[in-house]
């Protein structure tokens, strides 16, 4: 039978501060991931976490066991994410309407996802927030509320603001939700530990009065206040902790393979930093194109152009893999790499030239480091992702920076361009290594027939592979029309049957995946790169911007002694022309492009003073900070932590004058009735707190005997004390004995003390004996 008595034995943690601070903190972090816009309908996220912090803590606050408690959340969870979804529909559609067009994208979506395929519609990524701010609100409030611990919801809450944060790089002032959310979780701490304290304090039965509460969160706040701005303020600290560029490229590798398994997920979001940077993670599917703006990803300023006048691809990736409409790329061995790391070597030999780079990115988040071909060098730290064959050296398949670029940022790169004529290309023959086909000739078992056929017909009567490659090539140029958006290929159907013999129609991805199944059908070595093309031509000399709309997929057939060379099929794109080659000359013996096994030379980092592109972007990304700009940068944050710490010592004096007690003795007094040690700082800082201010002038006049070369003695009288003084200060004697007067009626006698007078005698004293020794070290 439910008594009185029970109503105790399991408390709960309500307070109305808790609960909107706790709030605010996972507040900050829901408004940061609608503050990007990535879809239409994210904001419904918001009203999830208001919804899940109640729900959650009236599960807390209830008298149900977990036991029931939780099944009862499990119910809840799908009812108020589907009725979030529906939310985002038009409000004149009926609730049944609704309800049917949201399961039926749901289920879309997530056998797309399920498939490994590019997903458009946003509503799988905005269930999925819904979801986890949900999850996170629930967990808030129950754990609150229930057992006064909400940190695994908080801990949670600052995860995910800093994946926002990561993908979101762009948004103007977004240091400020760091600042809040920051200044949240301390005040949130201190709130809660009073609240631990408060009933710890109530089983000891010691009385507290109804100010202690309110004192403690005032000292937290500015505590708290303190901290943020000092870490606002205080970026050479970060810098001063940085770690290693090999560390970093080290702890690079892991990210990377969590931003490849969630990149279908986001394919259909919005936004400038999510849909202009970092297109290609390990898995590529054709999908149905997208409309793309003229928005400038980076610039590239080369040293030289390509020989022969082929121009230059930037490639992000490359994939091997090729299965149900979609690639995949195999080579996932990572490697951390320091710009000091990159071998140095020799020449380079024809048809192979060494080339500069100078990369300018123009969004901030980008990490792809677009190559024109496999590097030499990078003057960034980096990770090349790749594999090693046998001996054969390291095939690279892409190459990421070890951290986010920011829209300005330069950094160099050397490559070792190939440009062959099509004499080489024709002379290359066909022995290729081993690791080459195994990796390289695959198809998958569905490929139709007629798929094999056509390759055959098309390259009838042509003996190289050269031939073969530039016959395949022409025929999709000329038959196949260019369209940057299509249909989705029919259920059931082979994307690339469907491509070439059904629509006829598609954009670079099918274009490109069309010709490496068919030169492989023919035992032709061909891959899959994706990236961007050439771009446009600046003013300047082999200087290019590339836009959004120049990203490009196109194949690269290997040819032994020369590499990975590429061929342009898809008909929106300018033919490639190749040098023809004069003569019938013959490969150079032993010649070997990329970084395979080839011992490259390091260049030397660019001299702003001698490299105009240098002196370009420096100029127009990072201008010179005036004189004001760069005293508030040297010396801001030395001013605010001064005001701040001004700020603090007036408030203080100001709560001392009202009769508070001190902060230093009610820590003291809050650790030592917890039974915890008072460390000796403290023990000293709290008796300093508690003695009065005639007190802390009479101890100070000790110190100042100190600053004149004589000790004060430990077993001295105050009357001893100021006639040793007056004998080192004979000009405010009467000053120092004025203050012994004062300092006898105050301490030994019941009648008032004029303290001003105390302190104007003290000040006196004290300014006579710093000139005296001052003027004793200057020898005045």
């Amino acid at each position: 039978m439910y008594t009185h008595s029970m109503k105790n034995d399991h408390p709960r943690w309500w307070d109305l501060s808790t609960t909107l601070l706790l709030l605010l903190t996972i507040w900050v972090s829901v408004i940061r991931l609608t503050a990007t816009h990535w879809a239409d309908g994210l904001e419904r996220v918001e009203s999830l976490v208001l919804a899940g912090l109640l729900v959650g803590g009236l599960a807390g606050a209830s008298r149900l066991r977990k036991t029931i408690s939780t099944p009862l959340l499990l119910v809840l969870t799908p009812a108020a994410l589907l009725l979030a979804l529906m939310a985002t529909l038009p409000g004149y559609l009926t609730l049944e309407t609704r309800l049917t067009a949201v399961l039926a994208r749901l289920w879309e979506t997530l056998v797309l996802f399920w498939r490994n395929e590019a997903i458009q519609d946003p509503i799988l990524f905005i269930a999925s927030m819904g979801l986890a701010f949900w999850g996170i609100s629930v967990l808030a409030g129950f754990s609150m509320l229930r057992n006064g611990q909400p940190w695994a919801a908080v801990l949670l809450a600052a995860v995910a603001l800093a994946l926002v944060d990561y993908y979101d790089p762009n948004l103007e002032h977004r240091e400020r939700y760091h600042a809040v959310f920051l200044l949240a979780v301390l005040l949130l701490a201190a709130r809660v530990n009073f609240l631990h304290s408060k009933r710890e304090w109530a089983r000891k039965h010691i009385s507290v009065d109804t100010e202690t509460g309110v004192g403690i969160t005032r000292s937290a706040l500015i505590s708290a206040l303190l901290l943020v701005t000092v870490a606002w303020n205080l970026p050479s600290l970060g810098n001063f902790l940085a770690e290693t560029s090999e560390t970093r490229a080290e702890n690079a590798r892991s990210w990377f393979g969590l931003k490849d398994r969630i990149s279908n997920l986001v394919a259909g979001l919005q936004g400038s930093s999510m849909s202009v940077v970092d297109y290609y993670g390990n898995f590529l599917s054709l999908g149905t194109g997208n409309p793309l703006g003229d928005e400038t990803v980076f610039r590239v300023q080369a040293s030289e152009s390509r020989a022969g006048g082929t121009r230059f691809y930037w490639r992000g990736n490359t994939y091997d893999h090729y299965e149900d409409g979609g690639w995949n790329n195999t080579l996932r061995m990572r490697r951390g790499i320091a710009p000091e790391d990159w071998p140095p070597a020799a020449d380079a030999e024809p048809p192979a030239r060494v080339i500069d780079f100078t990369y300018q990115a123009e969004v901030s988040g980008m990490r792809t480091i677009y190559l024109p071909a496999s590097p030499d060098w990078l003057s960034i730290a980096a990770v090349v992702q790749g594999a090693g064959f046998d001996g054969q050296g390291f095939e690279v398949a892409g190459v990421q920076s070890a951290d986010a670029l920011k829209s300005g940022d330069t950094f160099q790169l050397q490559a070792r361009v190939v440009s062959p004529s099509e004499v080489m290309l024709r002379q290359a023959g066909e022995e290729y290594p081993q690791w080459i086909r195994d990796r390289y000739l695959q198809m998958p078992d569905d490929i139709p027939q007629r798929v094999k056929d056509l390759a055959a017909q098309i390259t009838a009567g042509l003996d190289t592979p050269y031939d073969q490659a530039k016959a395949i090539t022409s025929f999709l140029r000329d038959e196949i029309e260019y369209r940057a958006t299509i249909e989705r290929p029919p259920a059931g159907q082979e994307a690339v049957d469907w491509f070439l013999f059904e629509t006829q129609q598609g954009f670079c991805n099918y274009y490109a995946t069309a010709e490496v199944l068919l030169l492989r059908s023919l035992g032709i070595p061909a891959r899959l790169a994706v990236g961007y093309a050439q771009g446009a031509n600046l003013q300047e000399a082999f200087a290019y911007r590339v836009r959004v709309m120049d990203t490009h997929a196109w194949p690269e057939v290997y040819f032994p002694g020369i590499g990975w060379i590429e061929f342009e099929p898809t008909s929106s794109q300018p033919a490639l022309v190749r040098p023809t080659g004069a003569t019938q000359e013959a490969l150079p013996e032993n010649f070997s492009s990329g970084l395979e096994g080839a011992e490259t030379r390091r260049p030397e980092r660019p001299d702003p003073e001698e490299d105009p592109m240098a002196v370009e972007l420096i100029e127009e990304t990072t201008p010179a900070p005036g004189f004001f700009e760069t005293l508030w940068r040297r010396f801001g944050a030395l001013l605010i932590i001064i005001t701040l710490l001004a700020g603090l010592a007036v408030w203080a004096r100001q709560r001392r004058a009202q009769g508070a007690e001190p902060i230093p003795v009610l820590v003291e007094g809050v650790l030592a009735r917890r039974g915890w040690d008072v460390p000796e700082w403290l023990s000293r800082l709290s008796g300093w707190s508690k003695r009065s201010e005639i007190e802390k002038q009479y101890v100070s006049l000790g110190w100042l005997m100190w600053l004149m070369g004589k000790r004060a003695e430990a077993g001295q009288t105050p009357a001893e004390r100021v006639a040793a003084l007056q004998e080192l200060l004979p000009a405010v004697s009467d000053d120092a004995a004025l203050f012994l007067e004062i300092y006898h009626l105050a301490i030994y006698s019941p009648h008032s003390a004029d303290l001003d007078k105390a302190a104007q005698a003290v000040r006196k004293v004290w300014t006579s004996g710093v000139r005296g020794r001052i003027k004793q070290w200057l020898g005045i």
